[in-house]
């Protein structure tokens, strides 16, 4: 058993409704000295690397997917790392080039040769305004790149602008980099299951546990998390 009262914990999360449980279990365990921060600016301002040493904590139990704040020039290079993350991953999982041999590619060359514009214009811009059904739209797309199913770029494009707007971001990634550097035990407990596409381009950047299960279908598991910081 590892005995906490005079440990430090910080405590990620943006969720008011999930903090009052979060704190619950950590209370729990024994903790008495807990910080709870809900953004990336607030923490850099706290424990950047002008501060000592001396307020470092002990356990970080994170959020994946928390909002940055106000952005300095230092969390604004992260957003651009973790865009540029994302993107790359795009590029190499989806392996976006056209399917020369198939009929599809020959019939969008020839059409766009004659409209005097470029596929993907073509593609993304005219062909919609000629076709309303979207599983031909996706059909169409999966047959010019030779993939099984376009729509799942298109979710993925989804997630990428939802990232680049702040929306679901995943600042988690930056606590990960400072619990590394600083040698501090750090578990993730998130609501973002690990299939989910939002996810998968993080998996090899994390470097440290995570819990994605929900309880009831609605909460994320603290519980379960602190079992594995405390172990």
């Amino acid at each position: 058993m590892v005995f906490v009262e005079d440990k430090k914990i910080l405590l990620f999360e943006d969720s008011a409704e999930e903090v009052v449980l979060a704190m619950n279990e950590i209370k729990k365990r024994g903790f008495k000295n807990i910080e709870h921060i809900s953004n990336l600016f607030d923490f850099n301002q706290k424990y950047g690397s002008r501060v000592s040493e001396l307020v470092k904590p002990d356990y970080i139990i994170s959020d994946l997917f928390f909002p940055i704040g106000e952005e300095t020039n230092e969390l604004s290079c992260f957003k651009e790392e973790i865009l540029y993350f994302y993107e790359e991953y795009k590029n190499n999982f989806f392996n976006l080039k056209a399917n020369k041999e198939g009929p599809v590619y020959l019939a969008v060359d020839t059409v766009s040769e004659l409209m005097g514009i470029s596929h993907e214009e073509y593609l993304f811009k005219i062909f919609p305004m000629m076709e309303k059904n979207e599983k031909i739209l996706h059909l169409t797309r999966s047959a010019y790149y030779g993939i099984h199913d376009y729509s799942r770029v298109e979710k993925f494009e989804k997630v990428m602008e939802r990232v680049k707007s702040g929306e679901m971001f995943p600042s988690g990634v930056f606590i990960g980099d400072y619990a590394r550097e600083q040698n501090i035990p750090l578990v993730y407990v998130t609501s973002t299951n690990h299939h989910d596409l939002a996810f998968e381009p993080l998996r090899v950047k994390l470097g440290f546990p995570y819990v994605d299960r929900l309880i009831d279908g609605l909460k994320k598991d603290w519980n379960s998390g602190l079992e594995i910081l405390l172990d």
